[in-house]
C-alpha cells in the first residue's frame, strides 16, 4: 500500500513529496520508508527487532521482511513506530470518547486509540498538555458562534459554543496548536519543499520550510537572530529617546 501526499512544482517539473516516514519517486507513489514501522527490514532471526528502527518493533522475516508487528503491549503506526498501549497514540480499551484505559487524565479513547481531548495536545507516547487559551486549539468564549470572540488571532473563529468553545481558523487559513492562523506559504503557514530547511514554497523573504510535507514557513536561524537583535536595538533607542 502506498500513499501519495502531494507534489510541488520545481524547475518546471513536478516532484512527488511524501510525509515523514515515507519515501517516493516521481511517477510512482509514496511507500513506508525501510525500517520504519510498516516498511521493509532484515533480521538474523524472524520476529526479532532486526533492522527495524523502533526498539519495540519486530521484523517478520530474515530477508524481505516487514516491520509489521510490535512487542506485546505496544501498537504500531505506519511510517512511525510502536507506542505503549494506553499512552498517547497507543491502543486503549473501554467506552468510546471517554478516558477508558488511557493513562493520561486529559486523553480520550477514540477509535481504540488514546488521543488528547479538545484543548490539549501531545505527541505519541507523551502526555497531553493544555493549549494556551485563545490560541489555535485553545479554549475561548464568544458572543456569536464562529466569530473571533476572545481568540487572539484576527483570522481565528471561536466555536462551536458560546462558552467552552475552541479557536479554529477561517477558511483558507491554517493553524497549529498554541499559535495563530496563517495562509499557506506565508510566514507561519503550511508549505512543502524538496529539501527540509530550504525555501520551498514559502513566499516570505528569509523564510524556510520546516519539513518536506505539512511543514511550516519559519524564519531561518540567521534571519531570526537578526530580526530579534534589530527589534531589541529599536526598543533600546525608543527607551533612550523617552529618557532624554
Amino acid at each position: 500500500m502506498y500513499r501519495c501526499i502531494r507534489s510541488v512544482l520545481s524547475n518546471h517539473s513536478r516532484h512527488v513529496l511524501c510525509k515523514t516516514g515515507y519515501t517516493g519517486t516521481d511517477g510512482a507513489g509514496c511507500v513506508v520508508s525501510a525500517n520504519k514501522f510498516g516498511g521493509s527490514c532484515t533480521a538474523h532471526t524472524a520476529d526479532t527487532k532486526g533492522s527495524c528502527e523502533d526498539a519495540n518493533a519486530l521484523c517478520s522475516a530474515t530477508t524481505g521482511g516487514t516491520c509489521s508487528a510490535c512487542k506485546t503491549g505496544y501498537t504500531g503506526t505506519n511510517g512511525a513506530g510502536c507506542v505503549a498501549d494506553n499512552k498517547i497514540g497507543g491502543a486503549c480499551i473501554g467506552a468510546a470518547d471517554t478516558k477508558a484505559s488511557c493513562e493520561d487524565a486529559n486523553a480520550l479513547c477514540t477509535s481504540s486509540l488514546c488521543i488528547c481531548k479538545a484543548g490539549y495536545d501531545g505527541s505519541a507516547g507523551g502526555t497531553c498538555t493544555k493549549i494556551a487559551d485563545n490560541t489555535f486549539g485553545g479554549s475561548c468564549t464568544t458572543a456569536t458562534i464562529n466569530t473571533k470572540g476572545t481568540c487572539v488571532d484576527a483570522n481565528a473563529e471561536c466555536g462551536p459554543a458560546l462558552t467552552g468553545g475552541f479557536c479554529t481558523c477561517k477558511a483558507t487559513y491554517d493553524g497549529y496548536s498554541g499559535s495563530g492562523c496563517a495562509l499557506a506559504n506565508k510566514l507561519g503557514g503550511k508549505c512543502t519543499t524538496m529539501t527540509k530547511g530550504t525555501k520551498g514554497t514559502c513566499e516570505s523573504a528569509g523564510a524556510v520550510c520546516s519539513m518536506q510535507v505539512d511543514g511550516r514557513c519559519v524564519m531561518s536561524g540567521a534571519k531570526a537572530v537578526v530580526a530579534s537583535v534589530t527589534s531589541l536595538v529599536l526598543a533600546c533607542i525608543v527607551c533612550l529617546l523617552a529618557i532624554n
